[in-house]
């Protein structure tokens, strides 16, 4: 019996403006930008769409670095897919990523850490971090483009994780109830098991 591909991730490149400690693909602004051919990429989203499947989601890295992510959304949008979903760390999104996520009716993912700037700074590496990614998400709650929030637990933030839930609820207007997502031991996420 043939089996069906339901879901398919694009992991568009390593790099990112991060470097969370538990990082699953290991990325960081250090890391080598290099990816498939944009017309690989492509190619991809054709076989994948053929083979039955019509959820995707754009990650990376920070898949809003790579140079044709929103070209690679259109795409998605043009071929038919159902659910075409960018998983983000938000600091990056402006009024134009924004305005092309909500003309296809993409929806949006982020990964939250904290309500508190301090936590959540500290479990991404970045300074300024948690301001610039409770931005993108009151941004994109504000479009209406669909948003769904994880809450990686993780030990920096395990007493906040009930406040970060109702702050991402009530504060920043997220619908859905944040998920609660344990540390995989993938990337350096290995390394905090």
């Amino acid at each position: 019996m043939r089996g069906s591909l339901d879901f398919l991730w694009l992991e568009l490149l390593g790099r990112c403006n991060l470097a969370c400690v538990h990082c699953y693909a290991s990325s960081g602004p250090e890391v080598d930008a290099r990816s498939l051919p944009t017309e690989r990429w492509r190619a991809l989203l054709d076989e994948a769409f053929a083979l039955g499947c019509r959820e995707v989601q754009l990650t990376g890295g920070e898949p809003t670095l790579h140079p044709d992510a929103g070209l690679l959304l259109d795409e998605a949008a043009r071929i038919g897919f159902r659910t075409v979903e960018l998983f983000t760390n938000a600091t990056t999104l402006d009024d134009a990523w924004v305005a092309r996520l909500a003309s296809h009716g993409h929806r949006a993912a982020v990964s939250l850490y904290s309500h508190r700037a301090g936590v959540h700074d500290a479990v991404t590496r970045s300074p300024g971090s948690h301001l610039r990614t409770v931005r993108g998400i009151r941004r994109l709650v504000a479009a209406g483009v669909g948003v769904r929030v994880e809450v990686v637990a993780l030990e920096a933030n395990a007493g906040d994780l009930d406040e970060t839930r109702a702050f991402i609820q009530d504060a920043l207007g997220v619908a859905a109830t944040p998920k609660r997502d344990p540390v995989r031991p993938n990337g350096r996420g290995g390394e905090l098991r």
